[in-house]
This record gives structure tokens, sequence and C-alpha cells, in this order.
């Protein structure tokens, strides 16, 4: 597993750094509800797309844009992330590693391999639900502020500078992207497969997203990763901090889903 390489803001002698704007959530007094909103002024949120997505079962690559399965820590992209500010890496956590939703993005994906070579690594954008955390509120500063997209259905839609639909929309509420490719080398079960009605996985079926989607998604993972990089600069051991943060937030939510205490409270 290892970063992908993202376009960062460089600074000049003489240059002055623009205090950095952070992602807008609109203020709520409250951790908001876990019922998915509507932003109107999104034209896929007022019509979702509702038709399938039939991939090609014959198809030799998984294509740009496709959700995958993938074997992957949620932790691999953030541990990147810490290490491109020089914080010691941590190997991704084991236990974190079961098959998780990836858009495969930036390049298309041999599904099986080519002569003798063996399968390249897949460069991904990771989707979880950090154990159930519908509320940016209640996200570590690092995903908070910089790297977390709501992929809609979500509560949050409504209330971000941005957010991703899914073609057709996504079978789970309130789950999350993470705004940071990383090229992973773990095991790909797949394209993650369209759930009937019946509960039952239908292999023909999965999900896409859309040309439009993925330039626009492409543009905020830089934009992204250009407001850390600056906020580490005009803030001094700003990485470091969220970083110490990043590790208690998930401790405790791991306490919490041992013990099943409520995790909707705003710490």
């Amino acid at each position: 597993m290892r970063a992908v390489q993202i376009d960062k803001c460089v600074s000049m002698p003489g240059d002055t750094l623009r205090p950095t704007m952070l992602p807008r959530w609109t203020s709520r007094p409250s951790v908001p509800s876990k019922t998915p909103t509507r932003d109107p002024a999104c034209s896929s949120c007022e019509t979702p797309v509702t038709s399938w997505y039939k991939h090609n079962p014959f198809a030799s690559h998984l294509l740009v844009g496709e959700i995958i399965s993938i074997n992957e820590s949620v932790h691999a992209p953030i541990d990147l992330i810490f290490a491109q500010g020089r914080l010691a890496l941590r190997p991704a956590r084991a236990s974190s590693k079961g098959p998780r939703p990836a858009i495969v993005f930036e390049r298309a994906r041999p599904i099986h391999p080519i002569g003798q070579q063996p399968l390249p690594p897949t460069t991904a954008l990771l989707l979880t639900t950090y154990k159930k955390i519908h509320s940016s509120k209640l996200l570590p500063a690092l995903l908070k502020d910089y790297f977390a997209v709501p992929v809609s259905p979500h509560c949050e839609v409504e209330t971000c500078e941005f957010h991703l639909h899914v073609h057709p929309e996504w079978q789970e509420d309130n789950v999350w992207l993470i705004a940071y490719p990383i090229t992973s080398f773990g095991a790909v079960h797949g394209r993650w497969s369209y759930v009937n009605r019946r509960g039952e996985a239908q292999k023909d079926l999965s999900f896409k997203i859309g040309d439009k989607a993925l330039t626009m998604l492409s543009i905020t993972c830089n934009e992204r990763m250009q407001r850390w990089i600056r906020r580490c600069k005009e803030v001094q051991n700003h990485a470091q901090r969220c970083m110490d943060v990043y590790e208690v937030r998930m401790q405790l939510h791991r306490i919490n889903s041992v013990l099943r205490l409520p995790t909707d409270i705003q710490r």
C-alpha cells in the first residue's frame, strides 16, 4: 500500500500563505439526525439515479469509477497522509482489512493477470461507515475538516460543500468517502454487488461513479490535500495534534462498539 501522487501547493520564497479555508459545514446546535437529507441545488438529489448499472461480464478490466470489493484497511490513507507530514508511518491495522467498497481511480485495473505479469496494484478511494459515525461533528478533525466526503444518501448532504452520488444510489445510509487515493496491493473480489429486496447479491449488477462526478472528485481530492498542507504550514504541530485526536477518537469508538454504547453523543 502506498500513496498516490497528488499535486501539492508549492510556496516560493517571499510568498505569503493565505489563511486556510476549511470545508464548510452548516452549523447546527447539536448532532444531526441520521435521516438522509437532500441538497435542493443538486440535480442528482432532486432526481437520484434509479436505473441499474449492469457491468460487462466479459470485461478484461475494472473500469475507472466502478466500485469494487477490496481488502484494505480504512486507516491506510490516513497513515499515508500523516506520513507526508513526516510523522511516523504506522502499518495499516490488519484487523480492519475486511472487504470494503472502493472506487477504482485514475486507471483501470486488469481483472486477470496478463501473460506472465502479476496483477498490478489498485488505485482506489475507500468508502467507510467509520463504525456508523453519521455526523461530521463526531469525526476526528483530519476527516471533518479535510478528507471526509458524504456519499448520498447521507444526513449531511445539505450541510456540506461537496457530496458524492453513485449510479445507482448507494444502498447504505451515511457512508463516507476518504478523499485521498491510495495504491493498494489488497486482494480485489470483483465489483461491489447490488443487493435486491430479498437481500440477495446480484452478481451482474453493481455501482459506478459518473464521469462528471469523477472529475469533481479528482478536483476535490487535490483541493483537500492542498488545504491540509497549507494548514500544517500555518499552524505549528497541527499534523501531530490531528494524529493524536484521530487515534483517541478511533479508540473511543472501538471501545463503544464493544460495549455497545451509543456513538452518536457529541464529545
